[in-house]
């Protein structure tokens, strides 16, 4: 059954409006749905687009934690989206267990999710994922610089760009000098 949908891209492409508007979508449709994001995030018990679109989520941290939650709370659902999934902790192990149950329920699946780092280099939630997807929307952002379509994200602290490897993983908002631009290809090899 091919039921599973990856959305990606850099930051500021709308990756979770996209999500929550699948989510309302497929509620409307008379369907059972519940939103995951990640535990790390803590800056908010909902999911909340940049557009101001928002919904209230359940608090996750690895794809066990989804399934002993449907196991536990919901009996008939038919729908799970899962928001800023490149945070969760995600065991290579697991993920034949996890698609396998949602294969058993025909649970349909929607994950939204950065694909790559400030330093161009995929996360690697993207890679052990993709593979078990059926379908794929890519979203792109504006390039800060020069308006063109982006598909990269530049990390900037005190107005420089940061190139190191220490913090890959870091939650928007959670240092003021630092901030995150989505880029075109020549800004991102030319900043």
């Amino acid at each position: 059954m091919k039921n599973k949908t990856l959305i990606y891209g850099p930051m500021f492409a709308g990756k979770s409006d996209k999500l929550l508007s699948l989510f309302f979508n497929f509620q409307a449709s008379g369907k059972k749905a519940i939103i995951f994001k990640p535990k790390l995030d803590t800056r908010s018990n909902q999911v909340i687009s940049r557009t101001g679109v928002q919904s209230k989520a359940i608090d996750v941290e690895t794809l066990e934690d989804i399934i002993d939650f449907i196991k536990n709370h919901y009996d008939k659902i038919e729908g799970i989206f899962i928001d800023e999934t490149q945070f969760l902790k995600i065991k290579p192990d697991n993920l034949d267990s996890f698609f396998s149950f949602l294969d058993e329920r025909k649970i349909t699946l929607y994950v939204a999710l950065l694909n790559k780092d400030y330093l161009g280099n995929n996360f690697d939630n993207f890679d052990l994922l993709k593979p078990y997807f059926d379908w794929e929307i890519i979203l792109s952002a504006i390039c800060h610089y020069c308006g063109k379509l982006a598909f990269k994200t530049i990390k900037m602290h005190d107005n420089k760009r940061v190139y190191d490897k220490k913090e890959i993983i870091e939650i928007e908002g959670s240092d003021l000098k630092t901030k995150y631009l989505p880029v075109c290809e020549k800004h991102f090899n030319k900043t």
